[in-house]
């Protein structure tokens, strides 16, 4: 047994929580979280009884599950910091960092970077525009930026 089974049994058993936590809920407002639990927990069921009958990994396999996992580290560390950003920054510095982050750990080349910054820099300029002026959806600013 490695160590994907025992996190899928303890999000497993966490799902079970939550779906035995909304029972107490209303029935218009718990019908969601029940219907998305029950397909959470059918998928996770699933996918722990397919690694349970799953025959040992050979080093090809063990080498692609490592880059995956690589993979997955680098972008939850530009999550990270884009979310630390957004609140030292606010959600416009936040979206800006979370492109470029996201953009450089793809494979874009530094000598592009002029071109990324310029994308996230425009793509940031469109959700300040259509959501800040042209829907009025209030901006999360950061402890350090206001405007």
């Amino acid at each position: 047994m490695n160590l994907d089974f025992f996190f899928q049994g303890g999000l497993i058993f966490f799902i079970v929580f939550l779906l035995w936590e909304s029972r107490n809920y209303p029935f218009e407002s718990g019908i969601y979280p029940q219907m998305v639990g029950v397909i959470t927990l059918t998928l996770l069921l699933y996918l722990w009884v397919s690694n349970l009958r799953k025959k040992r990994e050979d080093k090809r396999e063990l080498r692609e599950n490592r880059l995956q996992r690589n993979g997955f580290l680098k972008i939850s560390l530009v999550t990270v910091i884009a979310t630390l950003l957004g609140f030292l920054g606010g959600f416009l510095l936040s979206v800006l960092c979370y492109y470029v982050g996201y953009a450089l750990l793809q494979g874009q080349r530094r000598s592009g970077l002029r071109h990324t910054l310029g994308v996230g820099v425009a793509l940031t300029a469109f959700f300040y525009i259509l959501f800040g002026w042209f829907m009025n959806v209030p901006m999360f600013e950061g402890w350090l930026v206001h405007f």
